[in-house]
This record gives structure tokens, sequence and C-alpha cells, in this order.
């Protein structure tokens, strides 16, 4: 991409073969050869405007910081519903700098008050009060009301108590201290279950779920 008129903020920008880079995003290159910020173009091939957003190759990308892309995840508004948008970057761009684009389909690490891991949909929604896998299938994470995964805590799903533990991932297997429930301690079974009234290793688990 080639900036032929004005400054950037005011910049108008043209493809190698000389028509206009409309509608796009657009990555110009320093006269050192290094990367410079990311831009969106408008229909006429001018910077966009703050939080105008293009659609390409199944990714919606955003005009964000000041019109150029940014360098870590956050949440903005979207300026048509007013809705909480989650804001990623499209690292298969750029080498050191990446365009900024909605999140989809993936896990997605928030800052501030939204600190800490959620799952984002195809449909940029932060997914709620429900088990989630990782991507390789091997272990369940549980996202609570805001959205967030549980940490270090017991969580109460449907008739039965499972733990998360420091990572996130439901524990198996494996005896439990204290969080939440007390500082006693309980068991959790195979499939993240806290067995009651039940034996485990010549242990006994009373009806509450405690050692006895």
């Amino acid at each position: 991409m080639y900036l032929v008129e004005g400054k950037y903020n005011l910049a108008k920008w043209f493809n190698a073969d000389g028509t206009i880079a409309a509608n796009t995003i657009v990555e110009p290159i320093n006269v050192d050869g290094k990367e410079n910020h990311w831009t969106i173009t408008d229909e006429y091939g001018y910077d966009a405007y703050y939080k105008t957003k293009v659609e390409l190759n199944g990714r919606v990308y955003m005009q964000i910081d000041d019109g150029w892309g940014g360098e870590s995840n956050i949440t903005t508004t979207d300026p048509d519903t007013g809705e909480i948008l989650y804001i990623t970057r499209d690292e298969s761009l750029g080498k050191d700098r990446h365009p900024m684009c909605l999140a989809k389909d993936e896990w997605w690490y928030g800052y501030g008050s939204e600190e800490g891991w959620h799952y984002i949909d195809s449909m940029n929604k932060s997914e709620k009060n429900l088990w989630k896998q990782n991507e390789e299938k091997t272990k369940w994470f549980y996202l609570d009301d805001k959205g967030k995964m549980a940490i270090n805590k017991w969580i109460k799903s449907g008739d039965d108590w499972y733990y998360a533990g420091i990572d996130g991932h439901m524990m198996t297997n494996t005896t439990i201290k204290g969080y939440y429930l007390g500082d006693d301690w309980h068991y959790v079974a195979t499939g993240g279950y806290m067995p009651t009234d039940a034996t485990i290793n010549e242990y006994y688990f009373g009806a509450d779920g405690k050692l006895i």
C-alpha cells in the first residue's frame, strides 16, 4: 500500500497498481522497511472514522486506538448498538504489529474490569454459566455469570459440586482443602464431581462431602 496524498489521519491510500485502496485494511511500511500502524480505509480510500468496521476474509476489523492497530485485547462499545465488543489482534497479519478485529470463537484474556479468561463465541458474545473445553479437548473450564473463567473455587453445577484449580481447569482424582466450602478436606472424583457418602482410598467422605 502507498500513501500518495495527505498525512496520517487525513491520508488517501492507493494499491501498488494505482487503484484506490477502499474499504480495506492497510499497513504502511516506513522508509527504513519497518512496519507502521495498521489502519482502515473508507469507500474513497481515506482513513476511516474511529470505530469504523470492515469485514474481510471472515473477520470484522475495527478502527480503534485513534485509528491505528493496537497492542493488546480490549473492550469497546458498538457504535450501532451500544453493546460491549471484545477486540483482539489478528496475528495472522503483520509481524510486530497486527490489525485489530472482533474476537470470534476463541479464548480471550481481558484486562481491567474484564480481567481474566473469557470464551468469545461466533457472535462476539462472552459465554456465561457453562463449562467449556480447551482446544485440545483435554480439560474443562467453568465460565461464571460474568463470563470469567473460575479459578480456585468450588462450583455447583446441577446437583453436584466441582472444583476449578489454580489454572481454572476442573480438578479430578484429588483432595481439595478449604475454598468456599469451609476449611475441610473434600474429594473430587474422575468425573470432577464431589462424591458424598463414599469411601475413597479407605477414607470416608460424609453426606456433605467432607472428610470424616
